[in-house]
Formats: structure tokens, C-alpha cells, sequence
């Protein structure tokens, strides 16, 4: 495990529970199935397309200079576009579990916390420091329908926001991010993800070499949080790593 991780783990520990509730809670929390989260989401579809959320963006450590894109299908709706695209031919039967937790406030607003892990999740990365992002790491969704090889991985993802009300519809991610409604507020993010799979010519390797895919994101986005970078996007770990691992 990196020092990098451990800080980013400590970080959470120690300061998410400051900023998990602006208002103070009011009441005992509750417990909604992770299957409502999940139903939620492909609702709002980010940069017209409805197959895949938002994109985690981040650089290598120490390699600061390359800015790159990974998607993570942590929510199933890649594989069902792969499902439906290849007439049912393709699925990789990713699953999901995990919890969500309510917590009324004060003020009237619900404290949303949501957990969830992901196995056999389609993952793919893209190079945004050069046009037209070539694709450095496993294959996109209407790729892998046609036969193109893909990469899998597993994921977690800890969420801490607030809803209107408590009992109020759970948002789709994409929603939350880019326009939230009133009363909601995303607080933190912490997101981890590892997954192997074909690295391509763009990454500077011979086409095909197994490779390994590691994406590590931690945000504290209430105002105020953090100092330097973090202040200002409230991020204080984007990474996105990529490696070759052997063979090819």
C-alpha cells in the first residue's frame, strides 16, 4: 500500500466527519437498498451518452505532466450497453452491493451516505493531453460489443451527500455533480479502482501488453475544505495510474 494511500485513507477518516452534515443531525438513521441508488442512475445522461457516468480524471504520481481520463463502470450501464449492443452475446455480470444511509438533519435536509462495490466492471482510460484522446488502456463499450478485447476491474465508491428531505428520491451521480437540486450538496467522494486488461500503442507499449489500471480520488468538496489545489476543486488525491504488467 503507497504512503499516498494511506494519507488519503487517513484524510477521510479523520476529516469526512466534519463535513458529512451542515446541519446537525436530528434523528436516527435509516436504511434504503442500495438498489434504489443504482435504479437511479443512466437518468441524466452526461455529455450524451447515456452508457457511462462522469469520468475520473487524474495524473500518474510523480508524473504530473499526464493528464488522463478513466471510466469505471461502477453502476452497470457500460455492460448494458455491451448487452444490448451485441444482441446479448457480451455481458460481463458485473455486480453490485453495498448500503445507503439516511440520517435527517436539522434543518430539514437528509444526510445521504452510500457505499458501493463493484466487481467485473468495463474500464477503459483515455490520454486528454492530446487531441483526439487517443485511448491508452482497454476498450469502450461499442468497441467490446463488436469483439474488441476488455479490460475488467473492481471498484469502491463512498459517497456523502444531502437530499432535500429525507425519503426524497436518490439522485443519479452525473445529476448530483452537475446540477444539483435544491437542498442537495455532494460533500465527499472517495473512489477506488483497480483493473487489468490491453494497453494500447498511445501508452508507448506494443499494442496488446497486459496492463494494470489504478485510479485513486479523494474529495472533500464542502466550501472550505482543504488548502492549495484542494480549496479549489476540493480534490486532494486524483490519481490514474497505468502499467504494464508482463507478457504481450
Amino acid at each position: 500500500m503507497s504512503v499516498r494511500r494511506v494519507v488519503a485513507g487517513l484524510v477521510m477518516l479523520v476529516l469526512v466527519p466534519a463535513v458529512l452534515a451542515p446541519g446537525l443531525a436530528s434523528g436516527p438513521a435509516t436504511h434504503r437498498p442500495i438498489a434504489e441508488f443504482l435504479a437511479a442512475q443512466g437518468s441524466y445522461s452526461w455529455w450524451g451518452d447515456p452508457c457511462c457516468q462522469m469520468p475520473w480524471s487524474g495524473t500518474e504520481p510523480g508524473r504530473e505532466q499526464l493528464w488522463r481520463w478513466a471510466m469505471v463502470d461502477s453502476f452497470g450501464l457500460a455492460n448494458a450497453y455491451v448487452e444490448e449492443a451485441s444482441l446479448g452475446t457480451v455481458s460481463f455480470e458485473p455486480t453490485m452491493e453495498g448500503s445507503v444511509t439516511e440520517r435527517p438533519l436539522a434543518d430539514g435536509r437528509a444526510e445521504v451516505i452510500v457505499l458501493l462495490r463493484t466487481k467485473n466492471a468495463l474500464c477503459w482510460a483515455s490520454d486528454v493531453e492530446s487531441w483526439p484522446w487517443p485511448l491508452l488502456f482497454g476498450s469502450q463499450p461499442w468497441a467490446v460489443a463488436e469483439g474488441a478485447a476488455p479490460a475488467l476491474g473492481e471498484s469502491t465508491l463512498h459517497l456523502v451527500f444531502t437530499n432535500p428531505w429525507p425519503g426524497h428520491p436518490l439522485p443519479d451521480y452525473n445529476q448530483l455533480v452537475i446540477e444539483p437540486e435544491a437542498g442537495q450538496q455532494l460533500l465527499s467522494v472517495d473512489f477506488q479502482a483497480k483493473a487489468y486488461g490491453p494497453l494500447h500503442e498511445a501508452f508507448g507499449v506494443a499494442e496488446g501488453t497486459p496492463g494494470r489500471m489504478t485510479v485513486q480520488q479523494v474529495g472533500l468538496l464542502e466550501k472550505g475544505s482543504g488548502k492549495g489545489k484542494a480549496a479549489a476543486d476540493g480534490y486532494v488525491v486524483e490519481n490514474v495510474k497505468l502499467q504494464a504488467v508482463g507478457g504481450g
